[in-house]
């Protein structure tokens, strides 16, 4: 098997052959891999966390909007009551 078959490879299957080599650089070379891998399970799952939770705060921040914009609304409605109060036209 040459070098491009192993790099097609999945990292989990690297890792295997790897540590069933007898060679120690192998040994070592798997289990820094397998690290490595963890280490982006670990920060991929983290990430998705965070995303998860950002876009509940966008969602939360949309509502907040929403409720601004309808006061908005309702006070330039009001101040439209009194100027018309205040010419006399009401």
């Amino acid at each position: 098997m040459d070098r491009d078959y192993w790099r097609s490879e999945p990292t989990k299957r690297l890792v295997e052959e790897a540590r069933s080599k007898g060679c120690e650089l192998c040994i070592a070379l798997g289990e820094r891999l397998e690290e490595a891998d963890d280490e982006l399970e670990t920060g991929k799952s983290e990430r998705e966390d965070h995303d998860i939770e950002l876009d509940r705060e966008i969602g939360r921040l949309h509502e907040k909007l929403e409720e601004l914009e309808l006061m908005l609304g309702q006070r330039e409605d009001r101040i439209e009551d009194l100027e018309a109060q205040l010419k006399g036209t009401k």
